[in-house]
């Protein structure tokens, strides 16, 4: 007989903080650190997105830090921004529920939850922006919430420059930019 243990927030907070890890419906994912590739292009989407939320006191831009959904669901992704009004939901070790966008760069290991698994998820929470980079194609795909789920606003390439409305304030980036060695 085969036996599926679910994990809880309590099982998860018993982890060393070094281990990246997240919970996905109960189940703990473990993930091997990031490609240098990987870390280079959310790097980059991170320096981008936090200089313009500076720039313009929107909020903050956090980097591999915990959001809490709900007990069996704790995501660490890539890169995130929360608005001023939503920071009362930052404690000091998770923000409690969704940002106002979320980033993921895929990996090998990560592919299948970042685009399926997480991403409905995401859209279950009422995530409203989604973004996904691929290394590998070079591409950044933009998704906002509809009431069916996600929907695929545009397909980047670096060739194209990415114009959003971001708290108020209108961010440009060059995509080639994101893919930058």
């Amino acid at each position: 007989m085969q036996v599926h243990v679910k994990f809880t927030y309590d099982d998860y907070e018993l982890i060393p903080e070094e281990k990246k890890c997240e919970l996905i419906d109960g189940d703990l994912i473990m993930s091997p650190s990031a490609s240098f590739r990987h870390q280079v292009i959310a790097g980059n989407i991170n320096e981008i997105l936090r200089a313009f939320v500076r720039k313009y006191k929107l909020g903050k831009v956090l980097y591999e830090f915990d959001m809490y959904l709900d007990d069996e669901n704790i995501f660490r992704p890539d890169v995130m921004f929360i608005a001023n009004e939503n920071l009362v939901n930052v404690t000091a070790k998770y923000l409690r529920g969704v940002p106002d966008l979320v980033i993921e760069v895929l990996s090998p290991s990560t592919k299948k939850n970042d685009t399926i698994i997480k991403k409905g998820l995401y859209a279950k929470f009422g995530l409203a922006e989604y973004w996904i980079a691929d290394p590998e194609t070079k591409t950044l795909d933009v998704f906002h919430l509809t009431p069916k789920g996600f929907a695929l606003q545009k397909s980047y390439t670096p060739s194209d420059t990415l114009v959003k409305t971001i708290a108020d304030a209108t961010l440009t980036i060059a995509v080639a930019e994101i893919f930058a060695d």
